[in-house]
């Protein structure tokens, strides 16, 4: 087989191609305001201002993708964030680019020494959307650093942090600052390393 593997119907699939692949879905084990169903979909119930997903970050993987579709806040622009675990520290650094899709004012929201990082900008219209890569979650002596990108529905973004804590996590909590939020999937992978 060729490298990527190249999954062919009808061939047989053995260890070392499967071992090759690149992205594995990962099932979380639990959390708050959420139910997971069989295949790893996480779902928020109710319209809660944050979320806690347990059992996302381990050993099988060093860097992880997290996938939002779908989620709507009960108010526009405000605040997607995120801290790891359910740590309430002051460790996070980062900055948040973002623009509205009707003017193209390009607008700067940077951090430090926060509790939180900021993942985006959450809209009403059911089309909050992004993708957040998060490098070295479980690896205890390291620090996390994440990278999201991703569009609501008046505005675009793109935001990069790093924790200064060494910490592992097993957890994420995804949060709004201020209103609630609903409705949306979330779904996590895990990168082969």
């Amino acid at each position: 087989m060729a490298t990527p593997p190249d999954f062919t119907n009808g061939t047989p699939l053995d260890a070392s191609s499967l071992n090759r692949a690149g992205m594995w879905k990962i099932i979380p084990t639990g959390g708050s305001n959420v139910t997971i169903d069989s295949t790893g979909t996480v779902t928020p119930t109710g319209s809660p201002t944050g979320l806690l997903i347990s059992g996302v970050f381990n050993a099988d993987y060093d860097n992880y993708m997290m996938v939002m579709s779908g989620l709507t806040c009960s108010t526009n622009s405000i605040g997607l964030q995120m801290y790891l675990g359910t740590y309430t520290g002051t460790d996070f650094y980062g900055n948040l680019n973002y623009w509205n899709w009707g003017n193209g004012t390009m607008n700067n929201l940077p951090w430090a020494n926060t509790g939180y990082a900021y993942l985006g900008i959450g809209d009403a219209y059911q089309c909050t959307n992004f993708t957040c890569h998060i490098l070295n979650p479980y690896k205890a002596g390291v620090r996390t650093m994440y990278s999201a990108q991703g569009h609501g529905g008046t505005n675009a973004y793109h935001s990069e942090g790093i924790t200064s804590v060494y910490t592992q996590y097993t957890s994420i909590t995804l949060f709004v600052s201020s209103g609630t939020m609903s409705g949306g999937q979330i779904r996590f992978y895990g990168l082969r390393n």
